[in-house]
């Protein structure tokens, strides 16, 4: 039933459930006096819905939006995790930013992996054994992912990104390689893939724990990218001209300050003085 409403984006609300952390991701339980409610008629239902609305009208999509996980993961840097001072736990989650200097585009951007683990699998004759699950003829699919490079204070790091391109790229990573295979300059994921160099973005990751060792075999997959916004500073200049003597107000802000503009008392080259 819930996936025939899932393109609706319905309020559901859910009633006598167990929390917790599964596998560093929060997960709800049920028990035999749980309910579910779908749109439910009471004001914080309401309130979610008129926000999923406005959302929706600012070509928002609040599935890409930053995570609870992403705004409550342990901060850390990329030295942190680069020399082994970090506690490769089974699926913990850290949250460090750096700059995006370069994209990898020597590694293959699909493999073919077992359906169950999403290890790599070699494919000979249609057939592929999983080493992981110890299972032969397994069923296997093509697997995309996308690498880039990222780097703070001096410190350099490779990403991997399956999921987490939606974050990135806006599409998949499939979607991404079947429109760029004839002229990808015209598409607009290749263009946000180019425009992103140089930009510096927030990444949620967890270590691949199957890959303990540091250097060049730990894998560190991103769950969440996003780009981090700066912070415009006020235009004191403009903040001056509009509150001058001579327009309005007297007074200007300048690094927090209040001052008074009064140019008709102190003048400029050698004006007349007024009062």
């Amino acid at each position: 039933m819930l996936q025939t409403l899932g393109s609706g984006k319905p309020v559901v609300a859910f009633c006598d459930v167990k929390s917790s952390i599964y596998q560093g991701d929060f997960v709800l339980s049920t028990a035999p006096i749980s309910s579910l409610l779908i749109n439910p008629q009471f004001g914080k239902a309401n309130n979610l819905q008129q926000w999923n609305d406005n959302m929706k009208a600012q070509k928002i999509d609040i599935s890409l939006m930053p995570s609870r996980l992403m705004q409550t993961a342990r901060q850390v840097k990329i030295a942190n995790i680069l020399n082994g001072s970090l506690a490769i736990v089974k699926d913990m989650y850290y949250n460090f930013n750096a700059i995006v200097p370069d994209i990898d585009n020597n590694t293959d951007l699909w493999y073919h992996a077992c359906k169950k683990s999403y290890r790599r699998v070699t494919v000979i004759k249609s057939s592929a054994t999983c080493k992981s699950c110890r299972t032969k003829d397994i069923d296997y699919e093509e697997r995309y992912r996308l690498k880039i490079d990222v780097t703070a204070e001096n410190q350099f790091l490779r990403i991997t990104l399956f999921d987490a391109a939606q974050y990135y790229l806006g599409c998949d990573v499939k979607d991404y390689v079947q429109s760029t295979s004839k002229k990808k300059e015209e598409y607009e994921y290749y263009r946000k893939l180019v425009l992103s160099k140089g930009k510096e973005f927030s990444s949620l990751v967890k270590i691949d724990c199957n890959f303990p060792n540091v250097g060049t075999n730990m894998n560190v997959i991103a769950t969440e990218i996003h780009k981090v916004q700066k912070k415009v500073a006020p235009d004191e200049t403009k903040d001056k001209e509009i509150a001058s003597a001579r327009k309005g107000v007297c007074t200007f802000r300048a690094q927090g300050q209040i001052y008074h503009d009064l140019p008709s008392l102190v003048p400029r080259d050698n004006n007349p003085c007024y009062f």
